[in-house]
C-alpha cells in the first residue's frame, strides 16, 4: 500500500480567506434533481460527497472513510464513472483525517477533527467539529474560512418520492436506513443551531420543504 500524502490546508485555505463572502453549501437531498448548476457559476460552494458529480463546487468535502477509500483507489484499478470524476474534478478536495491508512493522493488535504464540542473553529488549520455527518462538516468548514452568510442547498433530511439523493445514493442504502440516519443528522443541526446565531453567524436553508427547521427558510430565486 502507498504512503499516505497529508497534504495541510494552509496553502490553500486560510483562515478568514473567504471573511465577508457569502457561500452555498451543496447537499445531496433529493430537492436538487432538477437544480441548474450554472446558478452557481460565480457563487463559492462548499460540496458534500458525490456534490463534484455535478456542481464542480470550489470545495468538495467528505467526512466518510468508506467513501474516502472509494474514491482513493489505486490508478491501475478499473475506475468506475465517479472514480473518473473525483480525478477530473479541480477544485480543492477535503476530507477529514481519519486514522484509517486509506490512500490520498497528493492534491487531497485532510482536516483535524477537533474533539472539544463546545469548540467552534474560526481557522480550518486547528481543525473542525465533524458532527455526525458529511454536510454539518461543511457547515463548520465554510464557517473556519470566515463565513458568516451560508446558505444550503440539498440540505432536505428527508425522502422525496421514495429517492434518498439527487444522485444514485451509496451502496447499500435502502430508505428505512437513510432515515434513521437522518435523524440524527437532524439532533445534530438542532444541538448547534443556537451557538451559530449567537456567533452572528446567519444560514439559510434554501429549501422551503426540508425537514430541517432549526435555521430560517428562504427560497434561491429571492437570494440570487
Amino acid at each position: 500500500m502507498m504512503k499516505i500524502i497529508r497534504q495541510h490546508l494552509k496553502n490553500n485555505l486560510q483562515s478568514d480567506i473567504w471573511k465577508n463572502k457569502r457561500c452555498f453549501l451543496i447537499g445531496g437531498g433529493p430537492s436538487l434533481i432538477d437544480f441548474n448548476p450554472k446558478l452557481l457559476k460565480n457563487e463559492l460552494t462548499i460540496g458534500v460527497n458525490k456534490a463534484f458529480i455535478k456542481f464542480n463546487p470550489t470545495i468538495n468535502y467528505s467526512m466518510d472513510p468508506n467513501f474516502q477509500k472509494f474514491l482513493s483507489k489505486e490508478p491501475c484499478s478499473a475506475l468506475t464513472s465517479v472514480q473518473e470524476q473525483w480525478r477530473n474534478y479541480k477544485g480543492v478536495k477535503v476530507f477529514l483525517k481519519t486514522s484509517s491508512k486509506y490512500i490520498y493522493n497528493k492534491n487531497i488535504f485532510l482536516i483535524q477533527r477537533i474533539r472539544d464540542k463546545r469548540k467552534i473553529s474560526y481557522d480550518p488549520n486547528i481543525g473542525i467539529i465533524p458532527g455526525k455527518c458529511s454536510g454539518f462538516g461543511a457547515l463548520m468548514l465554510a464557517i473556519s474560512l470566515g463565513c458568516k452568510e451560508i446558505y444550503l442547498l440539498g440540505y432536505d433530511l428527508d425522502v422525496q418520492n421514495n429517492l434518498t439523493h439527487w444522485h444514485e445514493g451509496y451502496k447499500n442504502q435502502t430508505i428505512e436506513k437513510c432515515l434513521h440516519r437522518l435523524k440524527r443528522f437532524k439532533a445534530n443541526f438542532n444541538e448547534y443551531s443556537e451557538i451559530l446565531r449567537n456567533e452572528g453567524i446567519q444560514i439559510v436553508n434554501l429549501n422551503l420543504d426540508s425537514k430541517l427547521e432549526c435555521f430560517p427558510k428562504d427560497s434561491i430565486e429571492n437570494i440570487l
